[in-house]
C-alpha cells in the first residue's frame, strides 16, 4: 500500500504545480483504479479527456476505471472508442478483448477481438495466449492447446505456462498440468494465482501433497499482500478464500469467500471460485446458487464439467440442470 500511497501522493502532487497536466491526471486516475477508487478515477480522467479527447492512453485508463466500477455499459464504447482511435494497434483490439472476456463473459466478441489484435500483429505471445483462454471457456481444449503452445513458441511466458497448465488440468494431465504450472511461478514467483494452480495440481498427483500444501502456503502470503493494496478486489479475496479452504482453514475461508461475492455478487469471474472454496467447505446449497448466478451471467459450463472439485456436485439435480443448458455461442474460426 505504501508505494501506491506514494505515487499517488506524487500524481497529485505535479497536478498541484500545473493542474492542466494530463498525463498526470491520467497517472492519478490509473492509481485510484489500481487502489479501489475507481468511481472517483473516472472523474480525474476525465478532466484529461476535456483536454485531450484523443489521447488512448487516457481513453483506455477511462475504460478501465469505468469496467472496474461496474459501469459495463459505458465502459464498452469507451474501449471501442479507443480501437476507433487507433484502429491499426493490435494493443487496442486486446484491451478490448479482455473487457468482453472479463467484464462481459462473451467468448465470441472476446475471440472476435482477439482475432483482430492477431490479424494486425500475429508475432505478440500475449494474444495467442488470451484467444487460448476464450476457446478453453467455449470448451474447444485442442484449439487452446494450439493457441498457448504457439504463444509459448514466440516467447516463453509466464501466463501462457499457467493457461496450458489449466488446459491440461482440465483434461485429467496432471502431472503435465503440474509442470506448466511450475514454470509459471518460477518465471513470476509473485504471482499469487499461479501458485495456487499449482498447489491444485500437485494436490491430484501421487505423492506430492506436501508440495501442494508449500504452493497453497505461498500463494496466501502473496494474495494477502495485494489485498493490503486493494482490500476491495474481490477477485484476489475469493482466490485466497479457495487457498484458505484447502489449507484446512475453514472458518476463514468461509468468512472471505462472502465478503467477496458480497463485493462482486454478480461477477462469474469471482462466483465461480467462490462455489470451489463452498464445495471444499462443504456447504453446497451455496455453490450450487452461485454457480446458477455465474452461468446465468454468462459463465460456459465447461468450467462446471471439467473441474474436478465439483465432481461432489454430479448427483445434484440443480447442478445438472446448470450443465445442460445451452452452451454459449461458439467463436467463429478464422
Amino acid at each position: 500500500m505504501k508505494w501506491a500511497e506514494l505515487a499517488k501522493k506524487a500524481a497529485e502532487r505535479a497536478i498541484a504545480i500545473d493542474p492542466n497536466l494530463p498525463e498526470a491526471q491520467v497517472t492519478l486516475g490509473q492509481l485510484l483504479t489500481a487502489t479501489g477508487e475507481p468511481g472517483k478515477a473516472a472523474e480525474v480522467i476525465r478532466r484529461a479527456l476535456e483536454k485531450r479527447p484523443d489521447d488512448p492512453e487516457a481513453v483506455f485508463a477511462l475504460a478501465f476505471a469505468l469496467e472496474s466500477s461496474g459501469n459495463t455499459s459505458e465502459a464498452e464504447k469507451t474501449y471501442i472508442r479507443g480501437t476507433q482511435i487507433r484502429p491499426t494497434s493490435w494493443a487496442s483490439f486486446n484491451k478490448l478483448g479482455g473487457f468482453y472476456f472479463a467484464a462481459r463473459s462473451d467468448y465470441a466478441k472476446a475471440a472476435d477481438a482477439y482475432r483482430k489484435a492477431i490479424a494486425l500483429n500475429p508475432d505478440v505471445a500475449r494474444v495467442h495466449s488470451n484467444l487460448g483462454v476464450v476457446f478453453m471457456r467455449l470448451g474447444q481444449l485442442d484449439e487452446a492447446l494450439a493457441e498457448l503452445r504457439r504463444a509459448l513458441e514466440i516467447q516463453p511466458n509466464p501466463a501462457a505456462h499457467s493457461n496450458l497448465g489449466t488446459t491440461l488440468y482440465w483434461l485429467g494431465r496432471y502431472t503435465e498440468a503440474a509442470n506448466a504450472f511450475g514454470k509459471a511461478v518460477a518465471m513470476a514467483p509473485k504471482n499469487f494465482r499461479w501458485s495456487i494452480y499449482l498447489g491444485d495440481a500437485l494436490a491430484l498427483v501421487p505423492g506430492r501433497s506436501a508440495d501442494a500444501r508449500r504452493a497453497y502456503s505461498a500463494a496466501l502470503a502473496l494474495a494477502e499482500e495485494e489485498l493490503r493494496v486493494n482490500p476491495a478486489d474481490a477477485d484476489v479475496r475469493v482466490l485466497m478464500a479457495s487457498c484458505l479452504a484447502r489449507l484446512g482453514q475453514r472458518e476463514r475461508a468461509w468468512d472471505e469467500a462472502q465478503r467477496a461475492v458480497r463485493g462482486a455478487p454478480e461477477d462469474p469471474n469471482v462466483l465461480l471460485p467462490a462455489a470451489t472454496a463452498a464445495v471444499l467447505l462443504e456447504r453446497r446449497p451455496e455453490a450450487v446458487r452461485w454457480l446458477e448466478t455465474a452461468v446465468a451471467k454468462g459463465l460456459g459450463t465447461v468450467e462446471l464439467e471439467r473441474n474436478p472439485d465439483f465432481s461432489s456436485l454430479k448427483s445434484d439435480p440443480a447442478f445438472q440442470a446448470l450443465l445442460n443448458r445451452p452452451a454459449p455461442v461458439a467463436a467463429r474460426r478464422p
